[in-house]
């Protein structure tokens, strides 16, 4: 597939741009639901030369969608080649949208969440775990707002996270320590409310990204076994839909939210905030690679797009942007231990869009 490098502004020039292509410009991984993602999702995990994907496959007879089946789709050989997939869920009332993967960073185990409308259930908007033995709904007696973010992390002490936004628009935590065959009662963050993003370091710390219900920026963290701090003002007049976030270390965390990359070196109690790589029109997902470099995944009016800074910890020094899948939409991307992008995709907006793979070369 042909490669398209923009020179937006000055801010792209240094260093030569990324390729991508393995075997072919684009892999299809497989069928999939309208959007599989929405921006800030991560449907995409890279390990050591294992990746995985997950997506919602439409079940169709006669041309009709009669079902959606959640299916994560393996590669063992750093993305070359693809196994068959394996089912993980199978019911008529999972949404095509929003399925989630985790990795428990120690056990390399697993995880794995989807959306659901059970009309004749209460609550009927809902979100389910699942890990291949255990399927267990989180969202206890609370409606999800299936088109505002949910997310998952698993930490190193096995132990899995959840954080979705409910009909009452406040952000919701939750969490299992028995490998999701109960999870806590969904509590209310303090002062987290709309569209929201978090992950979690193998100590368990969690960081989270939040609107509060505007369009200013917010950041939250909540240290293994404690409370929710009280939320960060990041930026004003800066918050959409789709929030990412990125962990290098309790120090240095990167959130990108609307046209706006903040960083933060001091544990999110300082901020800078610089604008993301022009062109990006719908957010995008950030990964950051051990030697500290940020790594983007966005949208623009053609296509998806890559771009990666020059230098480390410092979300000013963008690199050439690079168009990665033309007329696709909803990147995820992942990053290996050489600092390899990885970036999967949605293509063809329609009841017969697929998921695209690219790895960098």
């Amino acid at each position: 597939m042909a490669m398209l490098v923009l020179s937006f502004s000055s801010a792209f020039a240094g260093g030569p741009a990324p390729q991508f292509g393995i075997t072919t410009g684009e892999i299809k991984l497989g069928d999939t639901y309208l959007d599989n993602w929405r921006v800030g999702y991560h449907g995409l995990i890279v390990d050591g030369m294992n990746v995985y994907s997950v997506r919602g496959y439409p079940e169709k007879v006669g041309g009709s969608v009669l079902g959606i089946e959640v299916v994560m789709d393996q590669s063992s050989d750093g993305g070359l080649t693809w196994q068959n997939s394996v089912g993980i869920a199978r019911d008529p009332n999972i949404l095509g949208q929003g399925s989630l993967i985790a990795i428990n960073p120690v056990t390399k185990a697993l995880h794995y969440a989807w959306n659901t409308y059970e009309p004749l259930l209460t609550p009927s908007w809902n979100l389910y775990y699942g890990n291949g033995t255990t399927t267990t709904r989180v969202n206890g007696s609370l409606d999800v707002q299936t088109y505002a973010d949910s997310s998952m992390a698993v930490d190193g002490t096995g132990v899995i996270h959840f954080v979705f936004t409910a009909s009452d628009t406040a952000v919701y935590y939750t969490s299992s320590s028995d490998n999701g065959v109960t999870f806590s009662a969904p509590a209310a963050i303090p002062g987290a409310f709309g569209w929201s993003q978090f992950t979690a370091d193998s100590a368990g710390n969690l960081y989270l990204v939040d609107s509060n219900n505007s369009t200013n920026a917010y950041f939250l963290r909540k240290p293994a076994g404690g409370q929710w701090s009280n939320p960060v003002a990041v930026c004003t007049n800066c918050a959409r839909n789709d929030p990412s976030i990125a962990v290098y270390d309790s120090n240095r965390i990167y959130l990108q939210w609307g046209d706006i990359i903040a960083a933060t070196s001091n544990g999110g109690v300082n901020w800078t905030v610089s604008p993301v790589p022009a062109g990006s029109i719908w957010g995008g997902i950030l990964a950051v690679s051990s030697d500290g470099l940020l790594n983007y995944a966005f949208m623009a009016t053609d296509g998806v797009y890559f771009a990666r800074t020059t230098k480390s910890f410092d979300p000013t020094s963008w690199g050439p942007a690079v168009l990665v899948f033309r007329g696709a939409i909803e990147p995820n991307v992942a990053v290996d231990s050489a600092g390899k992008a990885y970036i999967a995709a949605t293509k063809n907006y329609s009841d017969n869009s697929v998921i695209v793979f690219t790895k960098e070369k």
